[in-house]
């Protein structure tokens, strides 16, 4: 993956309910929730964003997102493809059968948080604020659209007040589709590269551990 081309916003918003269970982020799967998020490296109208009117416009090509990201050029197409049809974005493509890899392509971000001012959204658990220096270190880390999701996941599920999230690994694994030892695995990798510290607290659950993870980012 390049990873020389920085995002072109310091940060993004999210709506919460993409991560719900059965969200979009779910649907779509991770790798394009990835390239999503790569679109940002494009962005040509994105900071001062009215939001209101939920408009991000991104300037790139096929070629320059599979170059990006490292993924195939099938893959690339499919991708994109798939983040049209759950209705995330819109391309200027009329005619994909029409289309050259290397030739622009014009994205508009059509699923954004709709508020008067961007200001209120701090305030407001519908909507995520992510963070993409952020981002850019778990991909420098070589980490993916899973742990990414994960820290979304995370930070959605924190306490406010305390700065921790209680989620046991078998809410985590269910929420993300993806089994025990999967999601304790990218646990360890996470804490590993200090990008999360966990701690078991001892409070007795319903459960088969008895134990539950206290998450702090």
């Amino acid at each position: 993956m390049d990873i020389n081309n920085n995002f072109k916003v310091k940060n993004i918003w999210l709506k919460s309910n993409w991560f719900d269970e059965d969200g979009k982020i779910f649907k779509i799967g991770y790798d394009a929730f990835l390239m999503y998020l790569t679109l940002y490296r494009f962005c040509v109208r994105c900071e001062g964003v009215d939001h209101k009117s939920g408009y991000e416009e991104f300037r790139t090509s096929i070629s320059e997102l599979k170059k990006m990201t490292g993924f195939t050029m099938e893959q690339t197409y499919k991708l994109i493809k798939t983040l049209v049809r759950y209705k995330i974005i819109k391309t200027s493509v009329t005619n994909w059968g029409q289309y050259t890899d290397k030739e622009l392509l014009v994205i508009i971000a059509i699923d954004l948080p709709a508020v008067d001012d961007k200001a209120d959204l701090a305030n407001r658990e519908e909507y995520l604020h992510l963070d993409m220096s952020l981002v850019q270190t778990y991909l420098d880390k070589k980490f993916k659209g899973k742990q990414i999701v994960y820290h979304c996941l995370i930070k959605i599920h924190s306490n406010n007040h305390e700065g921790n999230c209680l989620l046991t690994v078998d809410k985590t694994a269910k929420l993300m589709h993806i089994g025990i030892d999967t999601t304790n695995k990218m646990i360890r990798e996470l804490n590993r590269e200090y990008l999360l510290s966990s701690y078991y607290r001892n409070i007795k659950l319903i459960s088969k551990t008895g134990f539950k993870l206290e998450h702090y980012i």
